[in-house]
């Protein structure tokens, strides 16, 4: 008896620590912290409060003005995350502000954030099912797919319909664009006239230009099957060269492709990227060919052999 009233006693001593590690932060600090002037502050915040879930409900009217107004993508992102995870109980004010965003909002991760928080609304995000219906024939595929994923919540019964419609939808690269790159010149172009980079894959290719919109100043813009998507964030550096596509001719391309292998002494080497690039310590703008185990020809744009990399 004696023994089971020390334990009890120990249990209570305990109890309060125990708690308190386990308690979640006050929100009225994690509210504060969203007055930061730093972007990654508030945007950690966002993402802290929205875990509080119920707790949270006190932090929706300031999380629905970074939604609408904060200058910083990310804090956008994270506001629109946090407003899922709190859920169902602030749909009312919530599920409006979301639509807009998913509609409006100049940064593509945002407008896919807030599809994604719409989902987590569940029954209650039904006035958005319009939007979400529309946002599957997004050439984004990461929107699309987000829109996809919140009718699978809002709308359950309607799975296989919604998958079959984003299915027939998505842009689709015909062929390989090592072999023919004249619908890119003509698409590209229009989004990015002149680029730091543009890497080119057999399906894809990522073109890295200047975007105000952007903290490093640089996105990078996806086309894929005739379609331009993006902005996304693109990785900052040090060079500041940059092209007028208008400027560049693709149809050597090809040539630069079936080139390397063999300069490079590996004749079925398979490329895996052609990159236009100011290349190694940005000195001048030509091809870049990267050949899978067996390394890299540098090509002028004029197509001339400029340099072998043996790996």
């Amino acid at each position: 008896m004696r023994r089971h009233l020390v334990t009890a006693l120990c249990l209570m001593l305990l109890a309060p620590a125990a708690l308190a590690q386990k308690a979640p932060k006050d929100v009225s600090e994690l509210v504060a912290r969203l007055a930061s002037s730093s972007g990654s502050e508030r945007a950690s915040a966002a993402r802290s409060i929205g875990y509080q879930k119920d707790a949270a409900l006190p932090a929706v009217p300031r999380l629905l003005e970074l939604l609408a107004g904060d200058r910083d993508n990310e804090v956008r992102v994270s506001a629109a995350e946090a407003l899922g995870n709190i859920g169902p109980k602030c749909a009312k004010p919530a599920v409006p502000a979301l639509m807009k965003a998913a509609k409006e909002d100049k940064w593509p991760k945002v407008r896919s954030a807030s599809l994604s928080a719409l989902g987590e609304m569940r029954e209650a995000a039904k006035p958005a099912i319009p939007l979400l219906r529309e946002s599957l024939r997004d050439p984004d595929g990461f929107i699309a797919q987000a829109a996809r994923n919140a009718l699978f919540r809002v709308q359950p019964d309607a799975k296989d319909e919604v998958v079959a419609i984003e299915d027939a939808t998505r842009p689709k690269q015909k062929g390989s664009l090592f072999d023919d790159l004249s619908q890119l010149q003509v698409v590209l172009p229009g989004r990015a006239p002149e680029v730091y980079e543009l890497a080119i894959y057999p399906g894809f290719a990522l073109a890295t230009t200047a975007c105000a919109e952007a903290g490093s100043g640089r996105c990078q813009l996806k086309y894929e099957g005739g379609a331009v998507t993006g902005p996304n964030d693109g990785s900052e550096d040090d060079c500041e060269k940059k092209i007028a596509l208008a400027k560049v001719d693709f149809s050597v391309v090809p040539g630069l492709v079936k080139q390397a292998p063999a300069l490079l002494g590996a004749p079925g080497g398979a490329v895996t990227v052609v990159q236009l690039s100011a290349g190694v310590f940005c000195k001048s703008y030509g091809w870049i060919v990267h050949v899978k185990d067996g390394g890299m020809v540098q090509f002028k744009l004029n197509g001339k052999v400029d340099k072998v990399t043996k790996f």
